[in-house]
Parts: structure tokens; sequence; C-alpha cells
């Protein structure tokens, strides 16, 4: 199967805000749709390059999605990729399309002059922690921590 990655369009929010609310119920975590739909409407309008979204395409259908963000960080020497999110639907799991968009990610950050990729795993996704170590992934010695904000969205 040759998966085709296709750039995030504003007409595909809607399509791409369900696939969200699938991988966050799949993770047990609680979706905001309004700041997923705030988020994605920054980077399909491009006013803002804060990264890059593509729909992963198999078969005729969407299969999933991939979101590259980017960071600055002393350590890493400037600019860096973060996979925000990667999701592909289960009748699409164990094709290769997760390892195929990860090296996306990569080529993508390479072209950009960039030296690091990272991601974030949910702690019980040990299939996800099992394909991220497969491509070259291991865990850093820090601790990812987060601070919600009020504000709007």
């Amino acid at each position: 199967m040759t998966p085709r990655f296709r750039a995030l369009t504003p007409d595909d929010v809607d399509h791409l805000v369900e696939l969200m609310r699938c991988l966050y119920e799949n993770d047990g975590m609680p979706f905001h749709e309004a700041r997923a739909r705030a988020g994605l409407a920054a980077i399909a309008a491009g006013d803002w390059q804060p990264g890059r979204v593509w729909l992963i395409e198999a078969d005729g259908s969407v299969a999933g999605y991939v979101v590259l963000t980017f960071a600055f960080s002393l350590e890493f020497g400037g600019w860096h990729g973060f996979i925000d999110e990667l999701f592909v639907r289960e009748p699409f799991r164990g094709l290769g399309l997760g390892s195929r968009a990860i090296e996306l990610a990569a080529s993508t950050c390479r072209v950009l002059g960039m030296h690091a990729l990272l991601l974030e795993a949910d702690l019980t996704n040990d299939r996800a922690t099992r394909l991220y170590r497969r491509v070259g992934f291991r865990e850093h010695r820090r601790r990812l921590m987060c601070r919600e904000l009020d504000g709007p969205a």
C-alpha cells in the first residue's frame, strides 16, 4: 500500500476535527473542539507558520493524519520539530503508515535545517511507544510538564 500525504486545506478542517476526536477518545483525553479548530485554522490559513499538517490517504480513504509543529530551544540548536499528533485509523494500523508519516516529518525538519525531532507518547500506549523506538526515538531525560492558561479558545 502506497500512502499519499496531502497538506491540510481549510476544506479539510471538519474532517480532521473528527479524526482528532477519535485520537483523543482512544487516548482517554478530553477533547476541546474550539481549541482544536483554532489551532488548525492558524496552520491552514498559512498566515503564521507554526507547523504542517498532512492527511494520510490510503486505498482511497483518509487513513489518519500527522501534525508537525515547530519550536525553538537552545538545547537543540534553535528551531526543531515536534510531532504534536499522529493518528492512524484502526483498519490501517500495522501497515507502515505511521513510520512513513514520521519519516515525512523528519525529512521536512532536515530540509528546514533542524537538528532534532521530538514527540510525546501516551504512557499507556505501548504500541505507539514500540513504533517510536523502532524508528529511532529514545526517551529524553526531561519530564514533559504542562500548565494550562486561562484565556480564549
